[in-house]
């Protein structure tokens, strides 16, 4: 702390109070100066004089962006968090678990926790589109990883599944099914995955001619807005409405089906369904086998250890992102367009 203090010619104080994002104290262009002094020197607190002796504490800490209970039963986080286990565990790293959900709390309130030195990297689960975090963390030199979100951010690395190909695969195998129309259910605008999969559709049938509708992008679209716009365009005239609906994931999908069903609509014989996760934990009971495109769940934990050990040999991290492909997964609710 010395060194960053004498280099960007402040005090200790001074160089504690960024680091612990005390607002009113520091103005913004000493902030900015320490900041960056911090950058260009590696700096990183270290916890204990253990860590100043070897360099590293052989730990990752992973910034939740749920509830911890989710990493106990079935769901994306649960998926991804086994494969970190395993991958950590093979290199004899330990694991440090910030819970109390990102979504909910002031991320910089808590900066202080995530950057006290405890850990050589973090990886971030589930950030919000405009969550402040990554550019904190990337501002003080932190090395971290965002899993399961693909925008690009200054000095942030960031490993997901390859949202376009899902889509693009999808639609490629309804259109050889003889589909020509197409609707979109999208996610929240927060999830960033879910508007990467919205603009891959928009564009693939702005460049193919095809007819697509979409729901109208809402800051958190519930089950009853969705109900509403499926019933409105699966009410159109036959030679107009949709053929075939995409789900940005799993359960939006199922939630369509349901939809179908209600309006005494078959799946696939009257309106094909297809998915995207193969989230097999989010199935209803009695539901047909989906039609979806499957997350490389075991691969993007792998290598978001393995970016964020890789990270943490740099100074200064390169903004970078990797993309998974997955796998296209062909069941019972995807079929041939109906005749007119």
């Amino acid at each position: 702390m010395a060194d960053v203090a004498d280099a960007a010619g402040v005090s200790k104080g001074a160089v504690s109070h960024v680091l612990n994002n005390r607002a009113g104290e520091i103005g913004p262009e000493t902030r900015a100066r320490i900041l960056s002094t911090m950058r260009e020197l590696g700096y990183r607190p270290p916890p204990s004089k253990r860590v100043m002796v070897r360099g590293r504490c052989d730990t990752l800490g992973i910034v939740m962006g749920c509830r911890a209970a989710e990493l106990t039963k079935p769901s994306y986080y649960n998926m991804v968090f086994e494969s970190i286990l395993l991958q950590t565990e093979a290199r004899n790293l330990n694991v440090t678990l910030y819970t109390g959900s990102i979504f909910e709390i002031d991320t910089l309130d808590k900066i202080r926790y995530y950057c006290d030195g405890r850990c050589d990297g973090l990886l971030l689960f589930g950030t919000r589109a405009n969550s402040p975090l990554p550019i904190a963390l990337a501002e003080r030199a932190v090395p971290f990883v965002v899993i399961g979100d693909s925008a690009e951010r200054p000095g942030t690395t960031c490993v997901d599944v390859d949202n376009a190909d899902g889509v693009r695969m999808l639609i490629k195998l309804l259109v050889n099914l003889g589909h020509k129309r197409f609707a979109f259910v999208i996610g929240p605008e927060y999830v960033t995955s879910a508007q990467h999969r919205h603009e891959a559709f928009l564009s693939i049938m702005a460049s193919s001619g095809m007819t697509g509708y979409s729901l109208p992008v809402v800051k958190e679209p519930n089950d009853q807005i969705m109900r509403d716009w499926l019933k409105s365009i699966m009410s159109l005239p036959l030679a107009e409405r949709p053929t075939a609906i995409l789900g940005w994931n799993d359960q939006a999908a199922h939630l369509i089906i349901d939809v179908m069903t209600g309006m005494g609509l078959k799946v696939p014989a009257d309106v094909s369904v297809v998915g995207f996760d193969d989230a097999w934990y989010a199935i209803p009971d009695k539901s047909p086998r989906l039609t979806t495109y499957r997350q490389p769940f075991s691969d993007i934990g792998r290598r978001a250890v393995e970016l964020c050990l890789e990270r943490f040999e740099e100074t200064i991290a390169e903004s970078y992102v990797e993309v998974i492909p997955g796998k296209l997964i062909v069941r019972q609710t995807s079929g041939p367009a109906p005749s007119i």
